[in-house]
């Protein structure tokens, strides 16, 4: 059976990555206004709030107007975060308030996104244009967080197993994505996200250990991640051949740690293949 690129995180890797590769926020904004400093500080709701304001036709509460330019700028400050809070919407938003026609607007957001990042992520990219380009690959539409907080709804309501902690700092993985990983005693999610953006390339639940039921508790739990029930009982059906369910495409199958059940959009296999 085929296993997705992603799952070839090692806890070595992820442990190396702690150390070395947290995210890189800026020093808080000493003197910055009140409305920025939160934002400027790596606040990625502050962020979301202050592209919300600039991209309303209405003065917003705290007194800001509209400026379009600012809008896409923030959006994208809000993507170069690195969290596992990005959901797909939040990249959809960036696009759609990134496509200025205006060409003053179109340059002012340009400028606006590499002054900005640069001063939050230090480090990160800061060429819209770059940052605006199609996706390479689908996403799955959920944040990895999300994705954690049903699986530990699905752990409590079904008593499969211990609360997964929150995620530490992400793991570089292949081509510059996110690697995730949060383990309790029972229970492991892992998954990738993309290096500038938003939503899921995949993700995998493992039930640890030699009790039996293992393999369905893995199928419900990743199930539970994209809140689609039903795909246990196809997972169950299909065996280790995997199967399709619209646009996810569901793997099980067992390794030395235990049973595990897998969630990808389809075509994003190793490869490219389906």
């Amino acid at each position: 059976m085929r296993r997705h690129w992603l799952w070839n995180l090692t806890l070595a890797g992820a442990a190396a990555a702690a150390v070395g590769g947290c995210e890189k926020h800026g020093a808080p904004a000493a003197g910055a206004p009140e409305y920025l400093h939160d934002a400027l500080s790596g606040d990625i709701r502050a962020q979301a709030m202050l592209a919300d304001c600039y991209g309303s036709d209405s003065r917003c509460l705290m007194g800001l107007g509209h400026d379009p330019a600012l809008a896409c700028a923030w959006r994208g400050v809000r993507l170069a975060s690195r969290r596992p809070e990005l959901s797909l919407a939040d990249e959809t938003l960036f696009r759609s308030s990134c496509a200025l026609t205006d060409p003053t607007q179109a340059q002012r957001a340009a400028i606006g996104f590499a002054d900005l990042v640069s001063r939050v992520y230090p480090g990160a990219a800061t060429d819209l244009a770059q940052a605006t380009a199609p996706a390479s690959r689908a996403a799955l539409y959920p944040s990895m967080a999300a994705v954690r907080a049903r699986v530990n709804l699905a752990l409590a309501q079904n008593k499969l197993g211990d609360q997964l902690p929150a995620f530490g700092p992400p793991a570089p993985g292949q081509a510059g994505d996110l690697g995730w990983s949060a383990c309790s005693a029972s229970v492991c999610l892992e998954g990738a996200t993309p290096a500038f953006g938003g939503g899921v390339l995949g993700y995998r639940v493992e039930v640890l250990g030699t009790a039996p039921g293992r393999a369905a508790a893995a199928a419900s739990l990743a199930a539970a991640g994209l809140e689609a029930p039903s795909a246990a009982k196809l997972l169950a059906a299909a065996g280790a051949g995997g199967a399709r369910q619209g646009p996810v495409c569901w793997t099980a199958g067992q390794d030395a740690r235990g049973a595990f059940a897998a969630a990808s959009p389809c075509g994003a296999h190793a490869g490219g293949k389906g």
